[in-house]
């Protein structure tokens, strides 16, 4: 996975874009900074709002996102996945 990520993922240069319930917004700062847009795609928090660069990693993402949804026990202690297809 850390290869596949070292690879294909640019840090310098990347975005990560949530579309979803706005009340997710909390959860997903526990990550980074969040900029929330309408589906106009003006930004919501103001005119100057737009999208940043981060100089985190794939691996410091990762780590976050581990962090924020509970640790790697939590990940561990899934036994089962479900998905919707429409």
């Amino acid at each position: 996975m850390n290869q596949l990520a070292a690879e294909y993922l640019n840090s310098l240069n990347m975005y990560i874009i949530v579309v979803g319930n706005p009340s997710l917004k909390q959860e997903l700062s526990k990550i980074g900074t969040v900029h929330e847009y309408g589906t106009d795609l003006y930004a919501v928090e103001g005119a100057d709002a737009k999208l940043k660069k981060t100089s985190m990693t794939p691996q410091e993402l990762l780590d976050k996102y581990t962090k924020a949804i509970g640790g790697k026990d939590v990940i561990a202690s899934v036994t089962s996945m479900m998905t919707a297809l429409r």
